[in-house]
């Protein structure tokens, strides 16, 4: 009966380490749990962000795009202002060829007008 005895108090030793070593396995499993749940939120958090920055990324493209757009237009815009700023040049341009052109000839009628003026008031003064 004593070594049933050793044997028993034997056996207890080793449940108590295996119980010690169970509890340090369930600590570290426990551990394990809170990291592997602390990543799980990390990925999605990253994952969060990264949708964000996608989206952002995909608005800045489409606003490129707009803006590009309008810069197209703008430029087309540009090129027919100044084909009709040329087009009403040359035609100021004409037009000021026209109003000298009459200026000239009213000065000669004017000149003309002075000179029958003082002829008729020599010819009355006769």
């Amino acid at each position: 009966s004593a070594a049933a005895l050793t044997e028993c108090v034997k056996l207890r030793e080793e449940l108590r380490a295996k119980q010690v070593q169970w509890s340090c396995l369930d600590f570290a499993v426990d551990q394990s749990r809170d990291r592997a749940a602390a990543l799980q939120q990390q990925i999605k958090e990253d994952n969060d962000k990264l949708q964000k920055t996608h989206t952002e990324l995909g608005n800045t493209r489409q606003e490129m795009r707009t803006m590009s757009e309008e810069s197209a237009r703008n430029r087309i815009q540009v090129e027919e202002l100044e084909k009709a700023l040329a087009k009403k040049d040359a035609q100021i341009g004409v037009q000021i060829k026209v109003l000298r052109n009459e200026k000239e000839d009213l000065q000669k009628v004017a000149q003309s007008l002075r000179e029958e003026r003082r002829v008729s008031r020599g010819e009355l003064l006769k």
